[in-house]
């Protein structure tokens, strides 16, 4: 039985591949980390014009005890 190409697993999985790179095109994308924020919590900086996932600015601003300078 001839299976048709369509349905091989590597046309397929190919096909969920661009289906996802699709869907995660429309979402905008984290200038810290450089993944889409598909979440609802994101920051915005007009003056910079980038997005920031709420998580990203968290960890940018956490305590850094080895950057701090004497």
């Amino acid at each position: 039985m001839k299976i048709p190409e369509c349905y091989e697993p590597w046309r397929q999985a190919e096909a969920r591949e661009s289906d996802w790179d699709n869907y995660l095109s429309r979402f905008p994308v984290c200038a810290h980390c450089c993944s889409p924020i598909t979440d609802s919590k994101l920051i915005y900086i007009a003056k910079h014009d980038e997005f920031y996932h709420l998580s990203c600015i968290e960890a940018m601003e956490e305590f850094n005890e080895a950057a701090e300078v004497e």
